[in-house]
Parts: structure tokens; sequence; C-alpha cells
């Protein structure tokens, strides 16, 4: 359902399954972390080339935006085009350190890159919950989630919704290794 539909949340595919399913819950259905592994087999087999097409576009627009924030402040690709299980709908998305949303703001309007800015909550651990702005950029037609973690932040990545384990980073070095392959 991923892989076809384009959903990019693996709870919200299980939410829809035990929909489609006729289950009052998805109590009895995978979990997260089980979903993101059925879905990385299935886009090896049936979508290989594409996949890897795609997957290949998306980190090099990553690099792309990395490059361009690097000079206020250390970047690191997250989430599931790190990870190669990226579907059609999912964005990049860039964790920016030890720098405020106006310093990120002020940077982008002088590059004159357009962007929406929100929030986000995001968890460290039981009971640690914070606040964190994103910036919402399209880089080369692409999606580009940037969240911003103010220098009085947790050094540690935060928790990733679905495995409830630190988020994986990679830095500019990792994610050019990683066209290099």
């Amino acid at each position: 359902m991923m892989a076809e539909q384009g959903i990019g949340d693996p709870f919200t595919a299980r939410y829809k399954a035990a929909v489609r399913l006729g289950l009052a819950t998805a109590r009895d259905l995978p979990g997260g972390d089980e979903i993101l592994e059925a879905l990385s087999v299935y886009l090896d087999l049936f979508q290989s080339a594409p996949h890897r097409q795609r997957l290949h576009e998306l980190r090099q627009t990553a690099l792309h935006a990395m490059r361009l924030l690097a000079p206020i402040g250390e970047v690191r690709l997250v989430g599931p085009v790190l990870k190669g299980t990226a579907v059609a709908s999912s964005p990049v998305t860039l964790h920016l350190l030890d720098i405020t949303p106006e310093e990120v703001a002020i940077h982008l309007l002088e590059r004159r890159v357009t962007y929406q800015q929100s929030a986000c909550t995001v968890d460290y651990g039981p009971r640690d919950s914070r606040e964190a702005a994103t910036f919402r950029l399209q880089v080369e037609g692409i999606a580009v989630d940037v969240m911003v973690f103010p220098p009085d932040a947790p050094r540690q990545a935060p928790l990733c919704p679905v495995t409830g384990r630190a988020e994986k980073r990679a830095g500019v070095d990792a994610v050019t290794r990683l066209l290099e392959e």
C-alpha cells in the first residue's frame, strides 16, 4: 500500500489496511518496523530500477539542500531517503543543528528561497518532547523538510516515531558516499 499508493507513513498504511480488511483495530497487524522491512523487500523485488533511480534523485536533492544550509549549521539527512525506503510522496528530511529558526529564515531570505514555516513535536525519550521549527522548501521540484534544532536542544537525535529508536543521521560526506554506490 505504501509503495503503490505513495503513502509515506507506516501507521497511516496500517490504519488503511485495517479498514480495508474490516478490522476494528490495527492491533493484530504488523508494527512499524515490520512494515518498513516489508516495504524495503517489496521495492527491491518489484520496483528495483525505478526505485533506485528515484532514491538517487532524492539523495542528490538532499545533498544540494545540505550544501545550501551547511554555511549556517550542522546539517544531517534523516528518514526514508537515508534509509532507502522513500516512496513517491516522501520528502527529503534534514536536521539542522545548533541554530535558531530566525537565523534559518534570514539565510533563506537572503538567498531568495521561498519556504513555509511550521512547527512539529519531536520526542527524545519518555516525558521529553520538544517543539522544533520546520521549514518546507522546494529544491529541484522536490519537497525538503528542514527541522531546526536550536543550540539548547539535546545533541542526540530525536526518536523515530516508527521505531522508537534514535533517528539515524548522515552528514554531507556520508550522503556523498551513498550517491557514489
